[in-house]
């Protein structure tokens, strides 16, 4: 049985066998020695005519345009769909009954867009609670102080 140094010294030892780590010794001997270094020559490139490019100047667009109302109510549209989905349970192939359903769609998604509102708009609500004026009056509030 080894003791507790024992094993210690058995396992810095394979450890220093895996994973040899300078001392520094070897890095001090060669510090003092001088060795001359020359400088390398560097080439000399000739230069190329590159064309130059003036930036073009575009407004930032931040947001999208807002799509144009659409000149169809809602309920039109739906009625367009479902004609376009009953003509296409009679024949999956038809390619008008296709348009007219691609159609549809792009109109319900515009009609949607339209309602949305735009983006910075102010509903008209900020969700602030206002305190009336009996809150106001009542008690000790930790906000105010007294100016004398």
């Amino acid at each position: 049985v080894k003791s507790h140094q024992e094993k210690t010294a058995e396992q810095s030892r394979q450890l220093r066998l895996q994973f040899p780590v300078s001392s520094g010794q070897h890095h001090r001997k060669t510090e003092s020695e001088w060795i001359p270094v020359s400088p390398k020559k560097a080439e000399v490139i000739p230069s190329t005519q590159v064309a130059v490019i003036k930036p073009t100047t575009k407004p930032a667009r931040v947001f999208r345009d807002a799509p144009d109302p659409p000149n169809m109510d809602i309920s039109s549209i739906v009625s367009q769909r479902l004609m376009a989905m009953r003509r296409l349970q009679e024949n999956p192939t038809d390619p008008e009954a296709l348009t007219q359903m691609y159609a549809a769609q792009q109109n319900m998604q515009s009609w949607a867009e339209s309602k949305q509102l735009p983006p910075g708009q102010f509903t008209g609500s900020t969700g602030v609670k206002v305190l009336s004026q009996a809150e106001l009056a009542s008690g000790y509030q930790a906000w105010a102080r007294r100016v004398a």
